[in-house]
C-alpha cells in the first residue's frame, strides 16, 4: 500500500463516483425523467448535467421535491446493478489489514446507501456512514467530514478524503484535510483544477495498491 495512505490512519470516502461506478446511473435516471434521453445507453456529458440542473433550478420547491423523490426512486432501481469501481475493494481490504479506519460521507440518502452497500457486502468495512440529512448542511460546506472526524476524536490533519467532486473538498482542504482526487468521467472537466488543489490525484485505485 502507498506510503501516502499508511502515514494516515483515517480515511473518509465519497460513495458515488469513488467507491461505486454510479455517476452515469444518477444522471441517466434524471435525464430519463426530464424526457430528454432517447437512447438509454447514451454516454452523458457535462452539457447534459447542466441541462438537468438548469431544469431543476427553474422548478418551484414543490416540484423540486417531487423531482428528487422520483429521482431517488429511479436510482434505487439502478443501484441493483451498480458495481464497485475497479480495485476499490482491494484497496479497502488492504487498508483494513493496515488498521486504517474507514468512513463514508455522501450526498445520497442513507437508506439508499445502506441498501446498495449491503448488497455489495461493503458495510462491514466502515466505522461511520453519514449523509447530508444527518449533517444538516450541504456536503460542500465540509461539516459532514468534520462530524466524522469528531466521532473518531481526531484532527482534520489526521484524515484523508477521497472525493471525485472538487467542489466538495475546497473548504476541507483549507482546514487541513489531506485530499486525494479520484477521476470520474462525469467530473473530468475539472481534472486540471483538481490536480492543482489535491494532495494527490488518481485515475484508479490500482495506483495506491
Amino acid at each position: 500500500m502507498n506510503n501516502i495512505i499508511i502515514d494516515k490512519k483515517y480515511i473518509i470516502f465519497d460513495m458515488d463516483g469513488v467507491i461505486l461506478d454510479s455517476m452515469q446511473g444518477w444522471y441517466k435516471c434524471a435525464y430519463r425523467m426530464l424526457n430528454m434521453l432517447q437512447n438509454n445507453n447514451a454516454t452523458l456529458t457535462n452539457t447534459h448535467k447542466k441541462e438537468i440542473w438548469d431544469n431543476y433550478n427553474n422548478m418551484d420547491k414543490l416540484n423540486q421535491k417531487d423531482f428528487l423523490d422520483k429521482w431517488y426512486k429511479e436510482m434505487d432501481k439502478e443501484y441493483e446493478i451498480i458495481k464497485i469501481k475497479d480495485y476499490v475493494l482491494d484497496f479497502i481490504k488492504q487498508a483494513k489489514d493496515n488498521n486504517i479506519h474507514l468512513a463514508i460521507a455522501t450526498s445520497t440518502p442513507i437508506s439508499m446507501v445502506n441498501k446498495v452497500l449491503d448488497r455489495l457486502d461493503l458495510i462491514k468495512y466502515f466505522d461511520y456512514i453519514e449523509d447530508e440529512e444527518e449533517s444538516k448542511e450541504p456536503k460542500y460546506t465540509g461539516k459532514i467530514f468534520d462530524d466524522i472526524v469528531k466521532k473518531w476524536n481526531i484532527n482534520c490533519s489526521d484524515c484523508i478524503i477521497f472525493e471525485d467532486s472538487i467542489n466538495n473538498v475546497k473548504i476541507p482542504k483549507q482546514k487541513g484535510y489531506k485530499i486525494i482526487g479520484v477521476y470520474d468521467e462525469l467530473s473530468s472537466y475539472t481534472k486540471e483544477a483538481y490536480i492543482s488543489l489535491a494532495d494527490y490525484y488518481i485515475y484508479s485505485f490500482k495506483e495506491l495498491l
